[in-house]
């Protein structure tokens, strides 16, 4: 502590060397400066006593990767507190795989691999591949990262531990109780995040915020995560706080100024506030940011833009936001036909749906159906469009036939066969069903 003082550190690396037998025991501790507090022990590394420099690269690697998660705040509050510090070169393609996360989830899968085959201890490349998996629906993938996990299981006790008991729950309530141990553990890690999370789809809005609030999204493993925004934000809203929801946006727009999401949720948070002439202003660039992604890229955000403002009652503005849908899908479907044909006419269909023009819609997802075999979730959205579409038309025959081939494909996307029997069910009047329905949906993790 002499020499921290000395040449103003605020980390000592201090170890000691002891032999046992022909075998020599070396411990290391990183220790913050001046508090004294502990942030790291390394495990024991050991050597013959022959050989006594045999494991410096080992232990060089640990001791760099160990001072990088604390350091590192982009990953200190994913990482810490950690049952053993990764290698530096596992450490490494960690962060780089927690770079591509937030822009495309299943590019960052192959640098999490690497992570956790660089250094078998390191836990948390395994975590965030399932997370990975699972978001982009390849359920399968992520189930056999959790066995993998599962058979070389973290340490009792350690955060690690408690992930795992986080992914083989099948119980809501232990589910959110073992992320709130998590949150009260790791306070701001992803933790936090997903009991937020928990208690948003429970309704228990103001409690979520508390959490997303603990999150320093500007400098952690949140900064430029879409999902975040996306539930922080909608809890603002559901309570009808909408000038805390316009402030909250502002901040991730000032870090991801060309994200679609949160120029949605700047207009969502200023129709609720009532200022018209801005959510028209809004809108406009809204629509010319979104046609740079093509049609089939961004029906999602163009739906979402439309429900809200709908439910705001700016007819104009809902009525801009189809008119500029339909014309990007037909502009583009004009192009000589692409591999995203399909992906173009099921934006389009959904465009037409929006738009009332139920027969032209039908028309267009029939033809789209079948022909995502490397998409099962579009392909159950595809249904549960058309099955929406005979609810309204009076055809309950066919709206039923429709929740049949839904729910009967619940295996390949639980999730969203349940939503998409739900829609279907609530127009046809059945509540109970949709709510049953609705019980089984679960959300996206970070």
């Amino acid at each position: 502590m002499t020499l921290a003082r000395a040449s103003g550190a605020s980390m000592v690396v201090a170890g000691a060397i002891m032999r046992q037998g022909e075998t020599l025991v070396i411990t290391t501790q990183i220790t913050e400066y001046p508090s004294r507090r502990i942030v790291s022990s390394l495990q024991p590394i050991l050597t013959p006593v022959s050989e006594p420099l045999g494991q410096a690269n080992e232990l060089r690697e640990r001791i760099a990767g160990a001072l990088a998660v604390v350091v590192d705040r982009r990953v200190a509050s994913i990482t810490l507190p950690s049952s053993r510090p990764p290698t530096y070169p596992a450490y490494q393609q960690f962060v780089l795989g927690r770079q591509r996360y937030s822009r495309d989830e299943h590019a960052s899968i192959v640098f999490f691999e690497r992570a956790s085959a660089l250094d078998t201890t390191f836990v948390l490349p395994m975590v965030w591949a399932a997370f990975a998996y699972g978001n982009g629906r390849r359920v399968a993938k992520r189930d056999s990262v959790i066995r993998l996990l599962s058979r070389r299981p973290p340490p009792s006790g350690s955060l690690e531990a408690l992930q795992l008991q986080d992914f083989l729950t099948k119980d809501p309530e232990e589910r959110l109780q073992i992320r709130l141990r998590g949150a009260a553990r790791s306070p701001g890690s992803t933790w936090s995040n997903n009991a937020g999370v928990e208690l948003h789809d429970r309704i228990r809005m103001r409690e979520a915020i508390k959490y997303y609030e603990q999150v320093d999204v500007e400098h952690s493993w949140a900064r430029g995560w879409s999902p975040y925004w996306l539930y922080f934000s909608r809890a603002w809203h559901a309570i009808g706080d909408y000038e805390r929801e316009y402030r909250s946006v502002q901040r991730g727009l000032a870090i991801d100024p060309d994200s679609p999401l949160l120029r949605l949720i700047e207009i969502r948070a200023l129709a609720g506030l009532g200022r018209t002439a801005e959510v028209h202003a809004r809108m406009s660039a809204f629509v010319t940011l979104t046609e740079s992604g093509g049609c089939a890229s961004n029906w999602q955000t163009y739906e979402q833009g439309a429900l809200e403002l709908q439910a705001h009652g700016d007819s104009a503005a809902v009525g801009m936001v189809i008119r500029s849908w339909l014309s990007l899908c037909q502009r583009e479907l004009a192009e000589p036909a692409d591999s995203l044909t399909s992906r173009r006419r099921r934006s389009l269909g959904m465009a037409l749906y929006r738009a009332g023009l139920l027969d032209s819609a039908q028309r267009v997802l029939e033809r789209v159906s079948g022909q995502l075999p490397d998409d099962p979730a579009g392909e159950l959205v595809v249904r549960g469009r058309i099955g929406r579409i005979t609810a309204r038309r009076g055809d309950r025959v066919g709206a039923e036939r429709e929740m049949r081939t839904v729910f009967t494909s619940r295996d390949r996307d639980r999730d969203v066969s349940a939503m998409q029997f739900a829609a279907i069910a609530s127009l046809l009047g059945e509540r109970v069903r949709a709510f049953r329905a609705l019980e089984s949906a679960s959300t996206v993790l970070p």
